[in-house]
């Protein structure tokens, strides 16, 4: 898993969906 430091005020609600999409894809 990589840590990435995002201000989470850009991925609020995207950043959710991509990032479990992201990985959903890693495994």
């Amino acid at each position: 898993i990589v840590e990435v430091d995002v201000p989470q005020s850009l991925f609020e609600e995207q950043g959710r969906q991509l990032y479990g999409a992201y990985l959903l894809q890693l495994q």
